[in-house]
């Protein structure tokens, strides 16, 4: 369950820089989908390496949640033919779960 401030306050009164701000500090735990190259990485060592990938990034651009899909296969109409990812498609298809993990970040 996500809780709920009430921002209110006369115009010109800095809700919507409250809001912004509020919503750029969230914004760096969007949760990113992996695709392992190898089928036999477990959570562990993924785990592992996105926390080596953070370690050389600055704080607003490190990963805080992942999720671990398959491959994008044109069988499934999350890539074309020749093996080009069709974003929207892939957004379509986990945008269930991507909400569920971005709830999950906001109420963090």
């Amino acid at each position: 369950m996500v809780g709920l401030t009430l921002i209110t306050g006369p115009a010109n009164a800095g809700k919507v820089a409250l809001l912004l701000r509020r919503y750029l500090e969230v914004v760096p735990r969007e949760p990113v989908l992996i695709v392992p190259t190898r089928p036999d990485l477990d959570a562990g060592t993924i785990h592992q390496a996105v926390t080596a990938a953070n370690s050389r990034l600055p704080s607003y651009a490190q990963v805080r949640q992942w999720l671990r899909v398959p491959p994008f296969s044109a069988c499934e109409g999350l890539a074309t033919a020749n093996g080009r990812l069709r974003r929207d498609a892939i957004e379509r298809h986990y945008r269930d779960t991507l909400s569920s993990l971005y709830v999950d970040a906001l109420a963090s």
